[in-house]
């Protein structure tokens, strides 16, 4: 995506000219923006003040990280009732970390979880479902330096086993 040549503090400026009674034509004209990028800006920001603005960039910057950080990834197979499931959750280091949130660095893991499950029909609208599963099939101890403060978590005691 191209970034703008306008700064958070120009774009509302801008907004609010219109805003107080210039016109949007005028406007555009003076700035050098098309019409349709104003009106594109006006559904994005309208009515928000320069501090919304940036709270919203850095919502949408962490928002952005968060998810290039975590990955999912699971195959199923179903088979009449009968289901079954391994999947890999991959989570990436953790090196950006913000002192006013008190996060700490945390390096990488992928635990492998194993699942089965199978599902009896007991009317049209009720069923009976049974689920077991191995989470952190490979039984690694992942070094969670967070884990201390909360208690221990599936990652830090090796298998688990769900009924």
């Amino acid at each position: 995506m191209k970034k703008s040549k306008f700064s958070e503090e120009q774009i509302v400026r801008i907004l609010k000219e219109v805003e107080a009674g210039a016109k949007v034509a005028e406007t555009c004209r003076k700035h050098g923006i098309s019409e349709p990028t104003y009106y594109v800006w006006k559904s994005k920001y309208a009515n928000m003040e320069v501090s919304q603005l940036r709270h919203l960039k850095d919502v949408e910057a962490e928002l952005s990280r968060l998810k290039r950080m975590y990955a999912d990834l699971a195959l199923e197979h179903h088979r009449g009732e009968w289901s079954s499931a391994i999947d890999l959750q991959a989570v990436d280091v953790k090196t950006d970390v913000q002192a006013v949130r008190n996060e700490l660095p945390t390096p990488g893991y992928a635990p492998l979880n194993l699942r089965s499950g199978y599902c009896w029909k007991l009317a049209e609208s009720a069923g009976l479902r049974l689920d077991a599963g191995i989470g952190n099939l490979a039984n690694k101890k992942y070094d969670c330096r967070w884990a201390a403060a909360i208690g221990p978590t599936p990652r830090d005691t090796g298998p688990t086993f769900e009924f």
